[in-house]
């Protein structure tokens, strides 16, 4: 009975021995997986993430400059129609067309769409004088840049009536 409560405890004894072999073992190997996913992902995390160092093409940004500084000298103040160019142009008018009620309307609405296209063409020539449109993608239609160059040979600084009644 003593030899069997020995082998009892022996292999009581070897039991246990081999259980703690085998926890720091599956301990050493769990130390060593969870070292190497630490270090794998303490990697990823120093390593800078690769995106583009711009968002937006050179073009694209270029081309929303652009149209922002059109934007901003086409809102911004223009010269309005002086009333003395508005009375030269119905000085021009016969009398009996400016007298009748409805025909007096109707001058004074032409004289709104004047003074209208007037302040567009300001805009349009301001854009266009101040303006050069980039050579970009989308901007192809764009008219901006100086405006085109006088013909050569016609000198309209000198009014023509004048010498056109004397010549004729």
């Amino acid at each position: 009975s003593n030899s069997r409560l020995m082998t009892f405890k022996l292999a009581n004894d070897q039991k246990s021995l081999l259980m703690k072999i085998i926890q720091q073992e599956a301990s050493k190997v769990a130390n060593k997986e969870n070292g190497e996913y630490r270090e794998s992902f303490s990697d990823l995390k120093d390593e800078e993430p690769q995106i583009p160092e711009e968002m937006m093409s050179k073009d694209r940004r270029i081309q929303l400059n652009y149209r922002f500084l059109k934007n901003s000298v086409e809102s911004g103040p223009v010269e309005v129609m002086q009333q003395s160019w508005v009375d030269r142009i119905c000085n021009m008018v016969p009398e009996y067309l400016r007298q009748g009620k409805v025909l007096h309307e109707l001058l004074q609405e032409l004289f709104t769409e004047v003074k209208a296209n007037f302040e567009s063409s300001m805009r349009k020539s301001m854009v266009q004088h101040v303006l050069v449109a980039p050579k970009v993608k989308g901007l192809e239609n764009e008219v901006a840049g100086p405006p085109p160059e006088e013909p050569l040979g016609l000198d309209f600084s000198n009014p023509w009536h004048e010498s056109y009644i004397e010549n004729r």
